[in-house]
């Protein structure tokens, strides 16, 4: 029976969060997706299969404390529900927002099924890649409390 591998990290990351105005952003797409993970050209025909180091099954779960001056925008929340799945494995992202501890929750998975994929699936391939790098560039926006 596999146990999941876990750890924990605590650091400073250059970039992650910067303030735009009265307005802070978080770059929550840096530390769960992959920004310039980008899909190779799909109208290149391919007749080679796709091989991959192994199947995997990526679980992140990441929890942020608001500033109590600062409120979610429910709205940039909503934005980062992913929900892809195909043949080839899967991608989601779910976030919560607990207003009484004023704390953001986001789990994402990333599951690839197989080592080899038939070049036919090429396409579904690249769909959870592009998934995830769209993800990439998801961001969390607090905004100052109503005074």
């Amino acid at each position: 029976e596999y146990k999941p591998f876990e750890y924990r990290i605590t650091g400073n990351i250059d970039g992650l969060i910067t303030n735009v105005g009265d307005e802070i952003l978080i770059k929550i797409g840096n530390l769960v997706g992959a920004a310039g993970y980008s899909s190779i050209n799909r109208n290149k025909p391919r007749d080679l299969d796709i091989y991959t180091p192994s199947p995997y099954n990526q679980r992140y779960t990441l929890t942020f404390k608001v500033p109590d001056e600062y409120i979610l925008d429910t709205e940039s929340l909503n934005n980062l529900q992913v929900n892809k799945a195909n043949l080839c494995g899967s991608y989601f992202v779910q976030t919560t927002y607990d207003q009484e501890k004023n704390e953001i929750k986001v789990i994402a998975n990333r599951r690839n099924n197989r080592t080899i994929y038939p070049y036919k699936m090429w396409n579904e391939f690249l769909d959870l890649r592009d998934a995830v790098s769209e993800f990439g560039d998801a961001t969390l926006i607090l905004i100052p409390k109503p005074q």
